[in-house]
């Protein structure tokens, strides 16, 4: 595979990109490219992508740079549905240009980069722009994602028909044989006529099989549940801010417990600043630390977090992590009286 950015579509949302991508990735960085994946647009997650998540345990590289830096996630919404739903849901619009800018980083720094869209080819962006425009607008060569189950045949070639209608270059088809069946009678006819029907109509096209690699799935399996405890602090709308926050958390981790409501003076900005309102939750996760930071800050951004906030005395939004597995991570937030007393009962 040249250099270069690749855009990710598959026949339908259960088409197994993510693991295809994650898959591909993996085998083009043990052939020495220097890869990276990029979910171009998320839905159902709040401040962080799933599917990164499982690109990067596939890969086995861990969380990098640029999924700290957003670059990978350029844009997240909050319910799972199509991206334009999901944006109106949210009341913001989808940014193009900020996944534009990002994907244009990630190439800058890589050989190769991997766009997972969402959805198929036809899946609406917006009310008029649907995600096989985006990818003729940008110009990108395709990997298009396919199975051998009952209807792919269909799906498949109504995808193609469209694929060469707008004369997107097609690089290769991903044949995806996760999850593994018994009866693979469907499954062989349908790679088989696939394989044929490319060779008559798109004759530059590869084919490549994706292995349902039950050995890779198990390495990569989220790690155990761990149990946490996070601080919240807002003086700006507190109210608000909390309750978002804890939402948020909860869409991607279990909220065991909550402590009670304490409101504490400011520390450490200019005088005069309001009081916080302060709470404390005891959380089960499979996510890292590092993950968990990554979260929370995005979480804190997604309310309006800026770094001038502290110097300002005004922040809207503050997550912490405290305490990991029993853990204690900031000893000296807890020597402080407030924490000790929003923590009680959670530990």
């Amino acid at each position: 595979m040249n250099k270069g950015t690749y855009f990710i579509s598959g026949i339908d949302t259960d088409a197994g990109k993510s693991y295809c991508t994650a898959w591909l990735a993996r085998r083009l960085a043990a052939d020495g490219h220097r890869v990276i994946t990029q979910k171009f647009i998320q839905t159902g997650n709040a401040g962080h992508s799933e599917d990164i998540d499982l690109h990067r345990r596939i890969m086995g590289t861990g969380y990098l740079p640029e999924d700290r830096e957003g670059l990978t996630m350029p844009e997240i919404f909050s319910y799972p549905c199509s991206p334009h739903l999901a944006a109106r849901i949210d009341h913001r619009c989808i940014d193009f240009g900020k996944i534009g800018q990002a994907t244009e980083e990630l190439a800058r720094r890589y050989d190769i980069v991997l766009v997972e869209g969402a959805g198929g080819l036809m899946v609406p962006l917006t009310e008029d722009y649907l995600t096989i425009d985006y990818i003729t607008d940008r110009r990108y060569p395709l990997l298009f994602v396919t199975s051998g189950r009952l209807g792919s045949i269909n799906h498949t070639l109504l995808s193609l028909e469209a694929i060469d209608r707008r004369s997107i270059p097609l690089h290769t088809v991903l044949y995806n044989r996760y999850p593994l069946v018994g009866d693979k009678t469907i499954q062989k006819d349908t790679f088989c006529y696939i394989r044929t029907y490319l060779q008559q109509h798109f004759p530059g096209t590869g084919l490549l099989e994706v292995p349902g690699d039950l050995q890779l799935l198990a390495t990569s399996a989220p790690a155990a549940v761990h149990t946490c405890l996070v601080g919240l602090g807002s003086n700006r709308n507190a109210a608000s801010h909390l309750s978002a926050a804890v939402a948020a958390i909860g869409r991607r981790c279990r909220i065991v417990a909550q402590g009670p409501l304490l409101r504490t003076p400011a520390e450490g900005g200019p005088a005069g600043a309001a009081d916080y309102c302060n709470q404390a939750l005891r959380i089960e996760t499979q996510l890292t630390p590092d993950e968990l930071t990554l979260l929370f800050k995005a979480i804190e951004r997604d309310n309006g977090r800026t770094p001038a906030d502290k110097s300002t005395g005004s922040v809207p939004l503050d997550i912490d992590l405290l305490a990991y597995d029993g853990e204690m991570l900031r000893p000296a937030d807890w020597e402080k009286h407030y924490v000790q007393e929003m923590t009680r009962g959670l530990l």
